[in-house]
C-alpha cells in the first residue's frame, strides 16, 4: 500500500490552487501507516522551505 499527503497553498485563487503544478504532494511507501516521527521525516525538507520564503518574505515579479 501507499500513503498520500497533498497539500494546496490557500493563498492561491481557487481557479489554480488544485492543479498539479501547485500542490505539494508526497508519496509514502507502506506497507503501514506512518507514525508522527515518520510522517515528520518526509515532510521537514519541504516546511523549511515554506519557513525559508516566510521569514524575509518573498516577490515574485511574474509567474510565467
Amino acid at each position: 500500500s501507499v500513503g498520500v499527503v497533498s497539500c494546496a497553498n490557500l493563498a492561491l485563487d481557487l481557479s489554480i490552487r488544485y492543479l498539479p503544478d501547485h500542490l505539494y504532494t508526497y508519496l509514502i511507501p507502506g506497507p503501514h501507516e506512518p507514525d508522527y516521527d515518520q510522517l515528520d521525516h518526509y515532510l521537514q525538507p519541504t516546511l523549511e522551505k515554506f519557513i525559508e520564503a516566510w521569514q524575509p518574505g518573498m516577490r515574485v515579479s511574474r509567474t510565467a
